[in-house]
């Protein structure tokens, strides 16, 4: 792990978990980016971000059920979360 990879997991509040197409993730922190990988770290969705402290991720309609991970990039560093599309 990276000097700058960090848990920021209390200031995130992701929701909903499980997840149908939409994760919505508000911070205390300027969210910079966020992605969402599959379980051998494919990248499925991502999105880059402005000067706010919400970021919404839309999934494509065809993504198959199961485990993925969110990383979130903010001004202090990088959380990794675990989510679950159904």
């Amino acid at each position: 792990a990276g000097s700058n990879e960090i848990s920021l997991n209390s200031s995130l509040q992701i929701g909903p978990n499980p997840f149908k197409n939409n994760i919505s993730i508000p911070s205390e922190e300027k969210i910079l980016a966020v992605k969402l990988l599959d379980q051998s770290g494919r990248e499925i969705a991502s999105e880059i971000n402005g000067n706010d402290n919400k970021i919404s991720l839309k999934t494509s309609d065809t993504l198959s059920n199961g485990v993925y991970f969110l990383y979130v990039e903010t001004e202090s560093g990088i959380s990794t979360q675990k989510v679950v599309k159904q």
